[in-house]
């Protein structure tokens, strides 16, 4: 995650209702394409600090949940990626989510649909296996 929001709940004041804003590193002009026609894919949270779902499953999956909404890099309003979701524990700036079966068929349209925006050149196109 690349970017964080805090959004002050209905009351004002940053409580349980609050929904945060995080902004990851590739959007609907990326590999997020499908958001735009699809429902949207559920995030994971893959590591937080010094521990990750490999290694330390339950320290990361136990937390409570709270309210996020997942945005792409761009600032443009289209760019939401998740409008609402529940992740477990307050995810922050350098922590990692996954999506699962994210793969081939969303980058082959990403590098297809998405030449004229400019952010292919930004992203290495590794593909990683979990």
């Amino acid at each position: 995650m690349i970017g964080r929001r805090q959004i002050p709940s209905i009351d004002g004041g940053l409580g349980r209702n609050q929904t945060d804003m995080l902004f990851l590193n590739d959007g609907v002009y990326g590999n997020f394409l499908l958001c735009l026609t699809e429902n949207p894919p559920i995030p994971r949270v893959f590591s937080r600090g010094r521990y990750s779902v490999a290694r330390d499953r339950q320290a990361i999956h136990n937390d409570p949940l709270r309210k996020y909404s997942i945005w792409g890099p761009t600032c443009d309003s289209v760019d939401c990626i998740n409008k609402s979701c529940e992740l477990p524990g307050e995810v922050r700036i350098g922590d990692w989510l996954y999506y699962e079966n994210m793969g081939g068929t969303v980058v082959s349209l990403c590098q297809s649909g998405c030449m004229l925006t400019g952010f292919l050149s930004l992203h290495e196109r590794d593909l990683y296996t979990l």
